[in-house]
């Protein structure tokens, strides 16, 4: 046998070789075919990309000559320029033995690698030889791949029209080895359900400097790719996909995302794509705590971009860490590219102080050639080695800005013995500078409703984004099914009380009030869209369960609402409590008994002591008409409407 290791550089399999033959001789001039590995040849491709310091053995195909010389040419490479071997390790079948004395053990199989035929041990060394060689056999598929050679399965996954549709980590595996072994980045993808990388194996597309260039289309349909994790490799380029060019990545999440590479010199590392050139990234997440560190130009979305890339609409709360120089929220280094409508809400951190650091972009590298423009920095931290931070990117001549906006909570931090005492031990900071590259500070509360994007920012919340909830930053279109709820229950009686959870929307069929007491009657005063959180209303409805949907814009607040949100530890005291009840007087507020708890998530009232026991509901009346006209003993008089609906006082109209 023989073998090959590879070095530490990490390009090697760019540098390793791709063909070769091996010879013998044995009087160093005439030389016979040991050997030969051509393009066609199965071993080629079993040569295992990616690993350094790692020896891969190989069975020769003439294993029954002997010879004093062995000679290996290499007669490609698998990239250009450079050649690259840590050893070729030469193992002769009569080491240790004068003369062999065969001894036959039976036959042995064939494999799609190695021929089968009549197996002889040397009963002195131990060396082995077969003789009577059979053809080699036919591979053995698992799961899309030879268990002997592991060589691709043609067939195991077929287009759906344009495109392969990926539901599995193996279908993921099969198209990045087909597109290593074909040699072909040009295809389209699509994914049909999430996918949970934990423990498959799958590194990415492509990565490293030498890698095929993925130049297709990536369409996630909304889906999620779960765990992804590359660590302790010493490579460029590094990410989901390693280079990109002239490609289309959309509508898909990484959630719990790691990618780490600490190594010297690793540069473009990050989740999504680690060198993009004139790619679209649109609509994509990084979330979950999703992490990636390197040496330099470390982003969450891009190591580094170029050309006319644009990143659009995207949403990151990764954590992006460089042990040396650049990182950024969503790129590490641009010499070309546009940034729009994205929103960064994770932490970046450089620790060396010749790293500079971005919400945004860490560096960019050219003139004119990059342009940022509608975006959310509301990162939880920025940590610099430098003295000194800019909040979105170091600025570059002939950048354009425009319209960036920084949260007011986040924290700047410096680890740099010049810095200020404020920046040392970190702080918030305001900026001014919504056209420039430090952009401008604004409340966090502006930037968590629907209106700020639709009037302020130009985001697209309907095909693009969405509010799910006022007080939280908007969400990409697919990454929540529902709108969260608060369910209300309304029994017979046609009423309850809530305190509202978060600012909520009134659902269609559905009335809500305030309550004002004047006099001896509870008004009831018609809010029309929605209440704030903590509000306690009055709802009126027919029986039954509603669901109130989480506002999407801050609720106007209610002026004069004498009703509480109790939270569980208000208790009646016999004289001053009243809670909504069904009594003998109908629907209204009953004083609450003495030590009675009003459960929490209700509504009470206050009211002086010494007055009655119940409050009616008195509705304002839609038409204006407000003129009372009451009876002037309530207690022993019982008022309907036409409908047979018991009223509280004289209506206008006809009253029984």
């Amino acid at each position: 046998s023989y073998s090959f290791s590879t070095h530490d550089d990490g390009d090697w399999n760019n540098r390793a070789p791709k063909t070769w033959k091996v010879e013998g001789s044995n009087d160093n001039t005439n030389w016979v075919t040991i050997h030969e590995v051509t393009d066609a040849d199965a071993a080629a491709r079993n040569y295992v990309k990616n690993a350094n310091y790692t020896t891969y053995e190989f069975t020769p195909t003439n294993t029954s000559d002997a010879f004093k010389y062995i000679k290996l040419t290499l007669n490609s490479m698998k990239g250009t320029g450079w050649t690259q071997l840590g050893e070729f390790h030469v193992v002769g079948a009569n080491y240790g033995c004068a003369e062999h004395n065969w001894t036959s053990v039976g036959t042995v199989a064939a494999t799609c690698t190695t021929p089968g035929g009549n197996e002889s041990i040397c009963t002195v060394c131990g060396a082995k030889k077969i003789e009577n060689l059979t053809a080699l056999a036919s591979h053995s598929y698992v799961d899309g791949f030879c268990s002997v050679c592991g060589i691709i399965q043609s067939n195991y996954m077929s287009k759906n029209g344009d495109y392969y549709e990926a539901s599995t980590p193996q279908h993921l595996k099969w198209l990045a080895a087909r597109m290593d072994e074909k040699e072909d980045g040009n295809f389209k993808v699509k994914l049909t359900q999430d996918i949970d990388l934990n423990g498959s194996g799958f590194q990415g597309f492509s990565i490293g400097n030498s890698g095929i260039i993925f130049k297709g289309e990536f369409d996630g349909q909304g889906h999620w790719l779960k765990n992804f994790s590359i660590s302790n490799l010493r490579i460029k380029q590094c990410a989901l996909f390693g280079r990109t060019e002239n490609a289309s990545i959309h509508d898909f999440g990484m959630d719990k995302a790691n990618v780490s590479l600490s190594a010297y010199y690793t540069q473009n590392t990050a989740i999504i794509v680690g060198n993009a050139n004139k790619t679209t990234i649109n609509r994509v997440a990084v979330t979950g705590g999703s992490k990636v560190s390197g040496f330099d130009h470390v982003g969450s979305i891009a190591g580094n971009t170029q050309g006319t890339t644009t990143i659009s609409n995207c949403y990151s709360d990764a954590e992006v860490n460089s042990s040396y120089y650049q990182a950024g929220g969503f790129v590490g280094t641009s010499s070309g590219l546009t940034l729009e409508k994205s929103i960064f809400l994770g932490s970046v951190k450089a620790a060396s102080d010749a790293g500079d650091v971005g919400g945004f972009i860490s560096r960019i590298e050219a003139d004119n050639s990059t342009t940022v423009r509608n975006n959310i920095m509301a990162a939880t931290s920025i940590t610099t080695g430098k003295a000194t931070i800019t909040p979105l990117c170091p600025d570059r001549t002939g950048t354009t800005w425009s319209n960036n906006r920084v949260a007011a909570t986040t924290t700047f931090k410096s680890t740099n013995n010049d810095a200020s005492a404020e920046l040392k031990a970190g702080t918030t900071m305001e900026f001014d500078d919504l056209d420039g590259y430090q952009g401008k500070t604004t409340p966090d509360a502006d930037m968590q409703c629907k209106s700020f994007y639709t009037t302020t920012m130009g985001w697209d919340m309907t095909n693009d984004w969405k509010v799910i909830k006022v007080g939280a930053y908007p969400v990409l279109v697919w990454m929540e099914d529902t709108t969260p709820t608060q369910s209300v229950t309304v029994s017979d009686a046609g009423y309850t009380t809530i305190a509202a959870a978060a600012d909520l929307t009134i659902p269609d069929n559905v009335e809500v009030f305030a309550v004002q007491v004047r006099g001896d009657i509870a008004h009831l005063e018609p809010i029309e869209t929605s209440f704030p959180q903590g509000e306690a209303v009055v709802v009126k409805a027919a029986a039954g369960s509603y669901e109130f949907p989480y506002a999407i814009d801050y609720a106007a607040e209610i002026a004069n609402n004498d009703l509480k949100a109790s939270d569980g530890s208000v208790k009646g005291n016999g004289s001053t409590i009243f809670a909504l009840s069904n009594q003998g007087n109908g629907v209204g507020f009953y004083l609450v008994g003495d030590n009675v708890t009003v459960p929490e998530g209700k509504g009470y009232l206050v009211i002086s002591a010494g007055v009655k026991a119940f409050y009616g509901f008195e509705e304002d009346d839609a038409t204006g008409i407000n003129e009372e006209l009451r009876v002037n003993n309530e207690e022993s008089t019982s008022i309907f409407n036409v409908a047979g609906q018991r009223r509280i006082k004289i209506h206008e109209g006809i009253n029984i």
